[in-house]
């Protein structure tokens, strides 16, 4: 008995099992039978019941086999992979395809949760468009129980692309539907929308939510929806589907009657966060009277948007879209309420109008504005659509006003592959510029492609700007086809311009494109020109050619040249800039743009986008006082990203001295570098100077180094350093032996900054000209142009003249306080030895303080000291004695008194004005040891002389001994 109890349970168990395989089994025809025959439940992809269908005719579709893994316990069902399909001519097109599901089935209620959704919008609007379609919302909610469905990963298809989605931030969803209402959720880092669906919602607030939109039948639309300071957000939505029949309401003020209470449902989209392309951001609500069956359009609805650029491009816009029926109405404003378009859309049964649209572009300086008509019949059903347009541009300029017009004339379209043609007439006035436009042409719908036709010409004359006067420019376009691949066909530009300044210039450019779009494609071009620049009564030419090809720009030739460059003290002859190699410039295509290379010698020519060479050369230049630079040369290296990110390093050169070198970067922003010239004989400065002139750098060494920064917000900034050393020059009357320099500097804000590190140092061992000065040095550090804030000042100042020393303390410019001047052990002998007739004889030294007067309108010395510091000895010639007696009056008897004199004490008051006048006023008290009796002497004198005379009178010997010097040295004796 047992057993045989046992065997039962077994054969009841086994029974269990076997139903409960075949009850998963046969699930997809279960649900088949009730759902429409177009659509298909299956545990298989489409491409897998397409193939079948193509292997047997006879597979039974409705039907399918094998199911895939599943799971069933504690009341909820596992599942790899569901399908649902849609039947369309070519085969099934898969609508919803759902991978790793998880079903708990609970009291009343069904909840899904699903891994991973994909929806084919495509696939849906396909079925919508057939003719026996009747798909309508309320059908839908028939065969659906309670359902609370979490999706981890939403995926929309709609044109073969991923909408609001990506593998790193995919969509979350969840949908409830519970009492005959819809509430769905969707969220990623780039969307977030919520919203409701329901039936005879707000039925009772109907007229309220009419009388509250802001388009009404046969009222005027309100110009501003939301005020500047408004907070209400804006969401963004695709155009609504069109009507093949016009369904009024009595309610709306229609007039057809519709069953509002059974047909109509309530949409209320709450909430809308849109990021798109991580530059706009979508943001509001809306809300919509839905038609049960989803071939019919909205009855009515109200969209709010705000559109915010994440760059800051441009102002935040504020999108406003309002449907009643057959009206359809867009206002879009910017954030000052200005109106930036107004587009009202009438429908009909078959036809579309958009009667006085306008558009405008509120711009401060070039207000931009126009108006819109479109007319689109039978656009809507199977017949030839006749399409009908026009879309004008109005600008103003000091011109006037012009009118640009695009129009299309009535054409009957009876299949995609007709050309639509167009004209394009009218002129652009832009401030001072106006331009004449006459483009005939055509567009293909079925490529999408725009043909110009021949006559297309675009012309423009005026000022452009500062003087600069476009005579004209010509764009012949004809023969351009443009489409998604790009621009292809003969691109040609002529540009004639004047300049009160750089004279006239003339250019032209002439190629060919193929499919090009800057990215890819090409463009075959030659350019060439000339002009004159009167500024440097100078006549240049250009001549180059290149292409654009695929991702990359090539320049395989450049020449460019003038046949002279005056300015200033400067003549440049026949300077030509030439390529040493092609430029090439590529799209960037990795991060090494933000990690340049800052060793320049070490840059690699195959891992940049940016690689070109350039020369500069000249047959000579000539500086105004005769010096000349022969056959200078910069050769110029460029590598780098894009013209906006390069390094360059190059060599100026000439035989006259050594290669300076040169290297540096420009970012876009900022250009930066540094020169480096070598040590080098300092000789080579003798070039700078004309073979004439009397002058001769003997021996020493220079060297020197700077670098140099330039960006619009800081200007131009340099610093760096200028050392001479040990170097030996003679100039004229003037020998200077072991001059060594040294001076740190920077150039900011226009001002020159010496010594801004260490002070500037000069030392000479000897300065000789009428004085021999020695063992001259001094420091000093400031600013040029100097000021008050800004001071130089000179300091450590010392020379050794005349067997004494002259010091300074201090120098300040602008001076504050009187510069002291301090002169010791002066050699009084050796002080008339400069004069050349010396019929003066003296010994001892003097001393002195002097306080130097640079700021004063009158005097350089005012109130000078001269003293002795120890006995003074004078003697007279006897031949300037008897000379002195002739032309005098005094008596012979009082020169004899002052032959021979010891001077005790000698004061001298002196002053010195700014024209080299010198008034002197002596005290003398000596004593002459010559007569019988000594006798003390007191002397008064005061002189009047200038020193500028005294000075060309001094010494005729020095010079003479100058000229045998130099002539000895030349001649090698």
């Amino acid at each position: 008995m047992n057993k045989a109890i046992y065997s039962i349970i077994i054969v009841i168990t086994l029974s269990l099992i076997g139903v409960f395989f075949s009850f998963f089994k046969i699930l997809p025809w279960i649900i088949n039978l009730f759902l429409n025959e177009q659509f298909l439940f299956s545990y298989h992809s489409a491409n897998s019941i397409n193939d079948s269908l193509k292997r047997s005719q006879s597979f039974e579709s409705r039907v399918v086999i094998n199911p895939p893994y599943f799971d069933f316990k504690e009341n909820t069902l596992f599942s790899e992979s569901i399908y649902v399909h849609i039947k369309q001519k070519a085969g099934y097109c898969e609508f919803l395809s759902i991978q790793n599901t998880k079903i708990t089935f609970q009291f009343k209620s069904v909840n899904p949760s699903i891994e991973h959704l994909t929806v084919n919008l495509d696939c849906f609007n396909e079925y919508i468009a057939q003719k026996d379609s009747s798909a309508t919302i309320e059908k839908i909610e028939s065969f659906l129980p309670p359902l609370d469905i979490n999706v981890a990963n939403l995926q929309l298809i709609k044109n073969n692309n991923n909408l609001f989605n990506s593998q790193e931030f995919p969509i979350k969803g969840r949908w409830v539907f519970a009492k005959k209402i819809h509430q769905f959720l969707f969220n990623s880092p780039s969307l977030e929308l919520e919203g409701k669906l329901r039936k005879n919602q707000w039925y009772e607030q109907i007229p309220q939510f009419i009388n509250n939109s802001s388009l009404k039948k046969n009222t005027e639309l309100l110009p501003h929806f939301v005020t500047k300071n408004s907070t209400t957000d804006h969401p963004y939505f695709d155009s609504f589907p069109l009507n093949n029949e016009s369904h009024d309401l009595n309610l709306l003020g229609l007039n057809t009657p519709f069953d509002f209470e059974n047909n109509a449902y309530f949409l209320e989209i709450t909430k809308v966060n849109l990021i798109f392309e991580n530059a706009l951001r979508f943001k509001g609500n809306a809300r919509f009277v839905l038609n049960n069956d989803f071939k019919e359009r909205p009855l009515t609805g109200q969209l709010r948007t705000q559109v915010r650029s994440l760059t800051d491009e441009f102002e935040p816009i504020l999108v406003n879209v309002d449907l009643i029926d057959n009206d359809l109405t867009t206002y879009i404003f910017d954030s000052n309420n200005n109106e930036l378009l107004y587009l009202p859309i009438l429908f009909s049964k078959d036809d579309l109008k958009i009667i006085n649209g306008r558009w405008s572009y509120p711009n401060k300086k070039h207000k931009l504005q126009g108006n819109i008509y479109l007319q689109a019949i039978n656009i809507f059903n199977a017949d030839p659509v006749t399409l009908k347009g026009r879309l004008n541009l109005i600008t103003y300029g000091t011109r006037g006003k012009n009118t640009l017009v695009l129009s299309v004339p009535q054409i009957i379209l009876k299949q995609m592959k007709d050309n639509i043609p167009f004209q394009l007439n009218g002129g652009v006035n832009f401030n001072d510029l106006v331009f004449t436009i006459s483009i005939p042409g055509q567009l293909n719908i079925e490529d999408t492609s725009i043909k110009l036709l021949p006559g297309s010409l675009v012309r423009g004359w005026g000022d452009l700007f500062d003087g600069v006067y476009i005579e004209e420019v010509r764009l012949p376009l004809a023969g351009i086809k443009v489409n998604k691949s790009g621009l292809s066909g003969r691109l040609q530009a002529i540009l004639k311009t004047r300049e009160a300044l750089w004279g006239q210039v003339e250019l032209h450019l002439d190629g060919k494109a193929y499919d090009f779009n800057f990215d890819k494609g090409s463009w075959y071009w030659l350019a060439w020109g000339n002009g004159q620049m009167p500024l440097f009564e100078a006549i240049w030419d250009m001549k180059g050619k290149g292409k654009f090809e695929n991702n990359g720009l090539y320049l395989s030739q450049l020449s460019t040249g003038l046949n002279q460059l005056k300015y200033g003290i400067v003549d440049v002859q026949k300077p030509r800039i030439e390529m040493l190699y092609p430029l090439r410039l590529l799209n960037i295509k990795s991060d090494e743009a933000t990690n340049l290379l800052t060793t320049i010698q070490k840059l690699d020519v195959t891992r940049h986008d940016l690689v070109g060479g350039l020369s500069l050369k000249a047959d000579h230049i000539d500086f105004r006082n005769g010096g000349t630079i022969v056959d200078p040369h910069l050769d110029l290296d460029v590598q780098g990203f894009d013209f906006s990110n390069f390094i360059y390093s190059g060599t100026l050169a000439s035989p006259l001295f050594e290669n300076i070198e040169l290297a540096g970067r420009w970012d876009g922003v900022r250009l930066r570098g540094q020169a480096w010239w070598p040590v080098q004989n300092a000789a080579a400065f003798r070039h700078l100077f004309s073979k004439d002139t009397d002058l001769d750098v003997h021996q020493g060494q220079f060297r020197a180094q700077a670098s140099y920064s330039a960006a619009p917000e800081q200007g131009f900034i340099m610093g760096g350093h200028l050392v001479f050393d040990d170097v030996n020059v003679r100039y004229k009357n003037n020998h200077i032996k072991a001059l060594n320099f040294t001076m740190p500097y920077q150039f900011k804000n226009h001002r020159w900054h010496f010594g801004h590190t260490t002070p500037v140092t000069l030392k000479l061992s000897s300065l000789e000209n009428i004085i021999a000065y020695e063992n001259i040095s001094l420091e000093f550090k400031g600013y040029y142009p100097f000021n008050n804030q800004y001071p130089l000042e000179f300091k450590a100042i010392h020379t050794d003249l005349l067997g004494g020393s002259l010091n300074m303390d201090v120098i300040r410019l602008p001076q504050i306080t009187p510069t002291e001047l301090v002169i010791e052990h002066l050699d009084t002998t050796r002080f008339w030895s400069l004069f050349a007739n010396n019929y003066i004889q003296m010994t001892g030294s003097l001393g002195g303080n002097f306080k130097i007067l640079f700021n004063d309108s009158d005097y350089l010395i005012k109130e000078g000291y001269l003293f002795n510091e120890n006995k003074l000895t004078l003697q007279v010639d006897e031949t300037l004695l008897s000379k002195m007696s002739k032309d005098s009056l005094v008596l012979p008897p009082v020169f004899d008194l002052i032959k021979t004199l010891n001077i005790d004490n000698f004061e001298t008051n002196l002053s010195l004005t700014n024209f080299g006048d010198l008034f002197l006023e002596s005290k003398i008290k000596a004593t002459n040891t010559q007569l019988n009796a000594p006798r003390e002497i007191i002397l008064n004198y005061s002189h009047k002389e200038n020193i500028y005379t005294l000075w060309q009178s001094l010494s005729f010997t020095d010079r003479l001994n100058y000229w045998l010097e130099e002539t000895m040295e030349k001649n090698k004796l």
